[in-house]
């Protein structure tokens, strides 16, 4: 799927063709190594390197490792693995929406590669390298791209006074735009914020598949304001080292009772709360004060709690976990 990450182990094309002669097509078979009882062996279809990353690109799978497993025997490549990423981990991780013109340059950009990557000498090695620098390279465009679209739109009021010791604990997950990051099907969802010695946070998100009986997942990431110590709601969030993803806090109750998580180019915005359900009424002015800052709320998604779920508190106590990291 798009969210998802797949591994392909398939025989490796050169095992049949030689280099000189390495062309996508099919090849005949060999059931060589299994005996005599074999025969009539089924043909096989061979692609070459750049057909297979063609093929996922256009599936919206992105090649993040290459690994060619060596025959005991000959010490020559036996088969070759390919590790893909969906393309929408990869756009999500620079909070790019699916429907943004980058992405076409993305793809476009991408494609181009086999061509450098078959001109090589070491194909599988270039390909490898090429991603890492080409996700790079593309990552800053898009981070680029972002911040041009933030800038032609007004600026957002972000909550210039917040005690991070009352951001601690639990917060519910009331609604949220959807994003390629977070399931449409998450229910149960809470962020869940723990000091740390060197002054940040450390955030668990945690939430259930489809269905309150299923097993709770969670995700762990740090959460540190910018620039550091600043008593404003300009948060960075990071679930991935080395990537940092803006977490602006727009709105925030003055009893921290419930809070609005925006985004600069403003595709993601999520509301939370103390409680498993906010006031209707609350929740209705809420959305009028971010509708003002020009969020479309009509995309929110509603996402479930459980009816028992408790009413949540900011702890008493402010202890930091050991590490600093």
């Amino acid at each position: 799927t798009p969210q998802g990450i797949c591994l392909i182990q398939t025989l490796h094309p050169h095992t049949h063709q030689p280099a000189k002669d390495y062309q996508t097509g099919w090849y005949p078979g060999s059931w060589q190594g299994f005996g005599s009882d074999f025969s009539s062996p089924a043909p096989w279809y061979f692609r070459t390197l750049s057909d297979w990353i063609s093929t996922f690109q256009s599936a919206g799978l992105s090649v993040h490792s290459i690994q060619e497993p060596l025959h005991p025997d000959t010490q020559q490549p036996a088969s070759i693995i390919f590790g893909l990423l969906g393309l929408a981990i990869f756009l999500n991780v620079f909070g790019m929406p699916r429907s943004a013109p980058i992405v076409g340059g993305l793809v476009l950009a991408l494609m181009t590669m086999p061509v450098v990557i078959m001109a090589s000498k070491d194909p599988l090695t270039t390909a490898l390298k090429l991603s890492l620098i080409g996700g790079i390279a593309l990552g800053g465009l898009y981070w680029a791209a972002q911040r041009a679209s933030a800038r032609k739109m007004p600026e957002q009021s972000i909550v210039q006074k917040v005690d991070k010791d009352r951001l601690l604990g639990t917060w519910y997950e009331i609604s949220r735009i959807p994003n390629l990051f977070q399931g449409d099907d998450q229910v149960a969802g809470t962020d869940n914020y723990y000091p740390k010695a060197n002054g940040e946070m450390e955030v668990i998100y945690k939430y259930k598949e489809k269905s309150f009986d299923n097993p709770e997942k969670q995700m762990k990431g740090k959460l540190f304001q910018e620039p550091k110590d600043a008593p404003t709601g300009r948060f960075k969030v990071q679930f991935f080292w080395p990537l940092n993803a803006d977490y602006w806090i727009i709105d925030l109750d003055a009893d921290y009772d419930y809070m609005a998580i925006g985004y600069p180019d403003r595709s993601m915005l999520w509301v939370m709360s103390r409680r498993p359900e906010m006031n209707p009424e609350v929740y209705k002015a809420l959305l009028e004060r971010l509708k003002a800052q020009q969020y479309d709320v009509s995309r929110l998604l509603k996402v479930p709690q459980p009816d028992n779920a408790p009413v949540m508190a900011p702890p008493q106590m402010v202890t930091p976990t050991k590490s600093g990291n």
